[in-house]
């Protein structure tokens, strides 16, 4: 099945080389319909290769054969990432040359992501969407969740995933997040705009999604954002009542199955005990660097000892840890500082204020336990900000800034 994906993708990038538009499309139609969940985790990534990375082969062809210029802040951008990645990997070389080339292949994802999203945003930023495939892009990745999600559970599917199989409960996908983000936007700045009953139904699976995922932090960053951001009082109000329905089903489910990972964080012991064993191998390797390492990291292919793993049924050895911040600290010191910022900023950065603040947010809990750079669907979800940044809600800001410039505006045909 990977090598299937493989192709679809590919064909997704030709397609964009004369028909970007197009491609785009069928590229979120494919994103919303496969698996991308670390049960899947062989239908996704193998030998360091995403299944999606070969959509970009054709999108960059495109970008290179069509654009007359480019973004000057977003070339600045990618050429400044590369620049660091070619330094760290020339220290690396130098100076442990013992160190596996595998794990310093995996530690390029986090520059792929940010080449990966430079270029998506340059393409997207002559295009318009309408609403309807956003909303088809969460409710296909709903659904494909629900049937991904009943085939795990019912035994119709083997995963290989140890952690699904402690975890029976619980299955997190890519899916996961497009729902959350889009419940963030829907209650922080569309809330008059999009009251449908096909937006609402679409918003109850979005929910319905993400209490089947069992994922507190998704939870906790969904609550915080759709609060902190939420504009005017009945949208405030509409966010807490929302968020309280949410948090009170998930622990009232998480009861009644008895997950006792929900119900143990629930006292301060029990929560600090679960923090101890998730970040517990990077603080050790922390306190061991000397000073040059605290301020510039072990450089790329440096890995964890993750004991619990090999339970799990994996290697020990990790790349990474599960937390973006420590990760990322722990290989390139201070300089992980802009590269975190880079990743918030980029695509999130064509939304309106709101919006931009809002998913900011989101995404810099969700760095806080978990390392999606490194995970297949980090750039399924930076691609969906960036469609949000070209739907007609988002594009009004867009379009005032195109007739200050007293520029000619034409308006694209909505798919």
């Amino acid at each position: 099945m990977f090598y299937i994906g493989l192709f679809l993708y590919l064909l997704a990038g030709i397609v964009s080389i004369a028909r970007p538009k197009e491609a785009i499309v069928f590229f979120f139609t494919l994103a919303a319909l496969w698996p991308t969940g670390n049960a899947f985790i062989e239908m996704n990534y193998q030998s360091g290769v995403f299944v999606t990375d070969p959509f970009w082969i054709g999108l960059t062809i495109r970008l290179l054969y069509s654009s007359k210029g480019y973004p000057a802040k977003l070339l600045l951008i990618g050429s400044a990432t590369t620049l660091i990645y070619i330094l760290y990997l020339s220290s690396t070389l130098l100076l442990f040359p013992e160190r596996g080339n595998d794990y310093i292949l995996k530690d390029f994802r986090p520059l792929i992501l940010i080449l990966q999203t430079c270029i998506f945003a340059i393409i997207m930023r002559k295009l318009t969407f309408s609403r309807r495939l956003l909303n088809r892009v969460v409710l296909v990745g709903t659904a494909t969740f629900f049937l991904e999600f009943s085939m795990l559970s019912f035994g119709f599917y083997e995963t290989k995933d140890g952690f699904f199989k402690e975890e029976a409960f619980r299955y997190l996908d890519g899916s996961t997040y497009l729902a959350a983000l889009f419940l963030i936007w829907y209650l922080t700045d569309n809330l008059r705009t999009l009251q449908t009953k096909k937006t609402k139904f679409i918003a109850i699976g979005a929910m319905l999604s993400i209490l089947a995922a069992g994922s507190r932090v998704v939870i906790a960053a969904l609550a915080v954002a759709a609060i902190v951001f939420s504009r005017g009082l009945r949208s405030k109000m509409l966010s807490i009542a929302f968020v309280f329905l949410l948090i009170g089903l998930f622990f009232w489910v998480s009861h009644m199955l008895g997950v006792t990972r929900v119900i143990e964080s629930i006292q301060i012991q029990g929560l600090l005990l679960q923090f101890g064993t998730r970040f517990g191998p990077a603080i050790q390797e922390l306190v061991q660097q000397d000073t040059p390492e605290k301020l510039l990291g072990c450089g790329l292919g440096a890995t964890f000892e993750i004991p619990w793993l090999e339970y799990l049924g994996y290697s020990s050895t990790s790349v990474s840890i599960d937390s973006t911040y420590l990760t990322l600290f722990y290989k390139f010191g201070i300089t992980s500082i802009p590269i975190v910022m880079v990743m918030l900023y980029l695509p999130t950065s064509d939304l309106p204020k709101v919006t931009r603040r809002s998913f900011s947010l989101f995404l810099a809990i969700i760095f806080l336990v978990s390392a999606l750079p490194y995970q297949s669907y980090g750039i399924i979800i930076n691609a969906f900000i960036i469609l949000v940044s070209r739907t007609p809600a988002s594009n009004d800001q867009i379009k005032a800034k195109t007739f200050s410039r007293h520029s000619i505006h034409r308006p694209s045909v909505n798919i």
